[in-house]
């Protein structure tokens, strides 16, 4: 497996089999939502996303933020529905700990995730509704 540093943020939405990945972690996704996200986070100096390829085959896809230059935020992480999505996704995290050095990640996530996070050395808090009537949680796995 081969991670890439997607170049041009329009493939985000242009590109169907990345925008059909990244749809999979998106509320009600549609080609202008994704545009949006594309352009309000991505294309941004500070941000970065990057597609998980098996041959040829995108199976993956992340996009993070960097708080600094060691401390990054998962945006968004998918992963394409024929795969095993737990594996691909700690292969995935692991792939980019290696490409980018980091000394943390963290991510906020729903609580159908948290067992992952946790299995996968993340330290859990839940978060103040936001006023979605949705419990969110701040997961942050520190790296020595």
């Amino acid at each position: 497996m081969k991670l890439e540093e997607l170049e041009n943020i329009d493939e985000i939405y242009e590109n169907e089999e990345i925008a059909n990945i990244l749809s999979e972690v998106i509320f009600a996704p549609s080609y202008g939502k994704l545009k949006s996200i594309s352009e309000g986070i991505y294309r941004k100096k500070h941000a970065k996303f990057y597609i998980l390829k098996r041959d040829i085959q995108v199976i993956a896809v992340v996009g993070v933020m960097f708080r600094d230059i060691k401390n990054i935020e998962i945006k968004h992480i998918a992963v394409a529905k024929d795969e095993n999505k737990n594996v691909v996704k700690a292969q995935l995290i692991d792939l980019l700990k290696e490409k980018l050095n980091v000394s943390s990640f963290r991510i906020e996530i729903e609580r159908e995730s948290i067992g992952f996070y946790k299995k996968n050395g993340f330290k859990c808090e839940a978060m103040d509704d936001k006023g979605y009537g949705i419990q969110s949680f701040l997961c942050i796995k520190n790296y020595k």
